[in-house]
């Protein structure tokens, strides 16, 4: 029978019984200091509202159990004990530096309304040219250390939310990593905090948000799904 792997974990996870979005019985795998917690499924659960939610409640039942979660990707699917085995023994060095960075921490999720980044507007238009110029890409090729300085660039772009800044600098201190989504006219920023951070941290985030008439909504904490590459 398929297994649904729900996330990966320090291998310390609490061995409390656990069941899955279809009520089925939870078991771990574990291959040198990295945990797998799957259940046994007929088939692959379709991505509605309803199961989603239950599939986060599922994470959420793990994550209280461990110091360090990684969700998996929703319906992850593995043919049976010995492929997930494998999977965790071939990358067990990146699984375990990525457990190592969520490690006590929760994932805050601050959607900003009303202000998107700059560089969004012309976005498609801008990757479009890059990939038709043969020139820039030559040039590219002959300096790898100006594409990777132009690739930062790029990526400190796309961090880049309109009025934000100032927002951003009072919660800092808690913040070990970001990510940033745009769509929109919303821009969505996850913050990696520690677990005991989150009321701080909120009241911190909303303060600085009114005083610099941001529109913000901020949910948490959660687990760290959008630090989980799994």
């Amino acid at each position: 029978m398929p297994l649904l792997v729900y996330a990966l974990a320090h291998h310390s996870l609490s061995r409390r019984r656990l069941r899955g979005i279809d009520r089925e019985p939870l078991h771990s795998v574990t291959v040198g200091k990295v945990t797998a917690v799957v259940g046994s499924v007929r088939q692959r659960p379709a991505a509605t509202p309803e199961s989603l939610r239950r599939y986060d409640v599922v994470v959420r039942a793990i994550a209280s159990g461990t110091s360090a979660i990684l969700p998996a990707r929703f319906a992850t699917i593995m043919s049976g004990l010995s492929e997930i085995e494998d999977v965790l023994g071939a990358r067990q060095p990146y699984f375990t530096r990525a457990l190592r960075h969520v490690r006590g921490r929760a994932q805050m999720t601050v959607r900003v309304i009303g202000r998107t980044p700059a560089a969004d507007t012309s976005a498609g238009s801008g990757r479009s040219r890059v990939a038709s110029n043969d020139d820039e890409i030559h040039r590219r090729q002959r300096d790898g250390a100006g594409y990777l300085r132009q690739r930062a660039a790029e990526a400190a772009r796309a961090r880049r939310v309109p009025g934000f800044d100032r927002t951003r600098a009072a919660v800092e201190q808690f913040v070990r990593d970001e990510r940033v989504e745009t769509r929109g006219a919303v821009a969505t920023v996850y913050h990696l905090i520690p677990r005991a951070s989150a009321p701080a941290y909120c009241r911190a985030l909303e303060a600085a948000a009114r005083r610099d008439g941001l529109r913000v909504v901020v949910s948490g904490p959660w687990p760290p799904y959008a630090f989980a590459e799994t």
